[in-house]
């Protein structure tokens, strides 16, 4: 999905067509972006054949992501953000264990970037190989524990999961991935984690609000979705609550706080 990031898209795209595994179908959703983004797409479509652009009214990012799904065509769907950027090997690595054990989902490592993509410091899950997603949910617990696993840019998903599934992005403005991802877990069997930093994550500090009218009620519904996924194990032990804990402290206590006094233009009510 590309929204308004001319000055980080050729990184991106860059970091996407140079990756050492090149059977990769390519797709840029410009969101009707007011800057120079939607050109720098059809630019690279222009010189790489695995590009396609489609160029749509702006609808947010949840949005633009049903639309590369709409014409995604490979085994596998990898969703990337126009303002980070990938190591070289990433899809490579996946690939080799897709080949091997061909999981529903793999989830690796990544790592938090400043601006200039310089202060790399690695969030890193610990290796697993899930069978039976069911009964072994406290696996899972502990790859999340590590910060891993919530969004969609550090894994990558079977195509037939999501479409024969009918999942979609709704249009929240935060927690939109989230909620996917949940979705998709619901309907997963076999999962593997790398215990390694592929991806890079651009912090941007300051850029936009990310505050909006339902940021609470989005998080809520969010935690609770979660909540029942964990708790529907027959095994609910130590390590599943301590990520829900862990979890709950982290957007309740600091991000949702943070986001409402960093917000000047609400009121009191």
């Amino acid at each position: 999905p590309v929204y308004n990031v001319e000055q980080y898209l050729p990184q991106c795209i860059e970091s996407i067509i140079n990756q050492t595994y090149q059977n990769l179908q390519i797709i840029l959703v410009d969101d009707g972006s007011p800057d120079n983004s939607g050109r720098i797409c059809d630019e690279y479509a222009e010189k790489d054949l695995r590009i396609k652009v489609i160029h749509k009214e702006n609808g947010g990012v949840g949005s633009a992501r049903n639309e590369g799904i709409n014409y995604a065509l490979g085994e596998y769907i990898y969703f990337v953000d126009a303002d980070d950027y990938l190591e070289s090997e990433l899809i490579d690595i996946c690939m080799n264990t897709i080949i091997k054990q061909y999981p529903d989902m793999l989830i690796f490592g990544f790592n938090k970037v400043d601006k200039n993509g310089l202060n790399k410091k690695p969030v890193i899950p610990p290796a697993y190989s899930i069978n039976d997603l069911s009964t072994e949910k406290d696996a899972l617990a502990d790859i999340f524990c590590s910060g891993t696993g919530l969004a969609v840019w550090d894994k990558l998903i079977k195509t037939k999961l999501i479409k024969d599934n009918n999942i979609l992005f709704d249009n929240k403005k935060r927690g939109e991935d989230f909620t996917f991802v949940v979705e998709c877990l619901h309907h997963t069997n076999n999962l593997v984690s790398i215990s390694k930093a592929m991806y890079n994550y651009r912090i941007l500090i300051g850029i936009s609000n990310k505050y909006d009218l339902y940021l609470i009620e989005n998080h809520l519904e969010n935690y609770e979705k979660l909540n029942q996924f964990f708790k529907s194990s027959s095994k609910v032990n130590t390590g599943i609550e301590r990520f829900l804990g862990k979890l709950f402290v982290l957007w309740f206590i600091l991000v949702i706080p943070l986001n409402i006094s960093n917000t000047l233009t609400l009121s009191k009510k």
